[in-house]
């Protein structure tokens, strides 16, 4: 028992301890001009926060069956397993998101940091401790869990919506422009019936992306800078196909589908020893998003073949991938295992399967991964 105690500790003590690993991993990488490499240990840093969560759940578990080993007169209350991880998770984002304002020279106030890290904490970790207490009580077949099941996936919803208005979301619709015209020839061209196009201010957070979805396309204004003509109409037609699929709400729809299901199967459980319980908590948390995940790769996959058909240009298709990658600053690799846990596919991945769709030679995408490379190691140099 006091080994799980101090399993729990670590468990607790970790978000804190690898926040810190990353101020100090702030600092090298922005004297060094490396955000790419910054972003590649934030990420394995939010993977593990995602494992903390079985694991913590898991402890928790064998704390309160053997709890009476301790004198408690009662199993422990559901906070327990809601409050301190959260709490722990919610000071390291904190301090992370300190560490990236420094390294992106993001002008975030001390409330924006605020704001980010409560709306994230929200929308992940507390969200997956609400379903881990609901698949706890359907467990013991007390129906109330599936109420927690279903708070679980409203304070996600809420979190993620908010989360995106601390970023610095803000919709700004337009009637004229490059991307107001190239947006309308490329709808009608597509059949996608297109309500409204949208710009986003690049405002204090430093946004580079584009979003689809609701019949409106947006994109951050700092797009004009560096992208236009054919590349612009490859960025609008890739959005638009999401709208066209309808994909936003088709993962939205697939991941809630996918914790019912779980939640409901778990009514028909045998009780299980408790090596295999710890087995079912990592999979109820990690087989739904691993499945979402790959939803949204594949949605992405999707949305460039769209474009490009579209388009009929694969090789500006490639060149505005390389310079939305370059001028987000987002790792162009990852590995496989941070794939599995990412909402788009690596860079290459993407060129990749748009060169075999538009009959690109290897030869062009070998000179333009070699320009990006040598692009990305003369910005660590100066």
């Amino acid at each position: 028992m006091y080994a799980c105690l101090a399993a729990a500790a670590g468990t607790l003590i970790f978000p804190l301890a690898a926040s810190l690993w990353l101020r100090h991993l702030a600092r090298r990488c922005a004297a060094n001009q490396q955000p790419a490499k910054w972003l590649g240990y934030t990420r394995w840093v939010s993977l593990l926060m995602i494992f903390a969560v079985p694991v913590w759940w898991s402890l928790f578990l064998i704390f309160s069956k053997s709890s009476t080993d301790l004198r408690f007169t009662t199993t422990l209350p559901a906070w327990v397993l809601l409050v301190p991880l959260s709490m722990s998770i919610l000071i390291a984002r904190l301090i992370t998101y300190r560490s990236d304002a420094y390294v992106f020279g993001r002008q975030w106030t001390a409330s924006d940091i605020l704001r980010l890290a409560v709306w994230r904490t929200i929308s992940s970790t507390f969200a997956l401790l609400a379903v881990a207490i609901g698949i706890e009580e359907i467990y013991s077949r007390n129906l109330v869990g599936f109420a927690w099941v279903f708070g679980a996936g409203t304070a996600g919803l809420i979190g993620k919506v908010q989360l995106r208005a601390a970023e610095g979301l803000i919709l700004r619709p337009v009637k004229s422009g490059e991307l107001y015209k190239r947006s309308l020839v490329m709808s009608k061209r597509m059949g996608v019936r297109l309500k409204r196009v949208c710009v986003v201010p690049f405002g204090r957070g430093r946004l580079t992306n584009a979003y689809g979805g609701w019949a409106q396309i947006a994109v951050t204004d700092d797009y004009g800078h560096w992208l236009h003509g054919s590349q612009l109409d490859f960025v609008v037609a890739h959005e638009l196909a999401h709208v066209k699929q309808k994909d936003a709400v088709k993962t939205l729809l697939a991941t809630a589908g996918m914790f019912v299901a779980v939640a409901v199967a778990t009514l028909a459980l045998p009780q299980m020893p408790m090596s295999l319980r710890i087995w079912f908590n990592f999979s109820v948390i990690l087989l739904p998003l691993l499945a979402s995940y790959a939803l949204s790769r594949r949605h992405e996959y999707v949305a460039d073949r769209s474009a490009v058909e579209s388009t009929g240009e694969p090789e500006i298709a490639i060149r505005a991938l390389i310079s939305l990658y370059r001028h987000s600053e987002v790792p162009a690799e990852h590995g496989r295992v941070l794939e599995l846990f990412s909402t788009h596919p690596e860079l290459w991945r993407r060129v990749a399967a748009i060169a075999r769709l538009g009959r690109v030679s290897p030869e062009y995408v070998s000179e333009v991964r070699a320009s990006f490379e040598e692009a990305t190691v003369a910005a660590g140099k100066s």
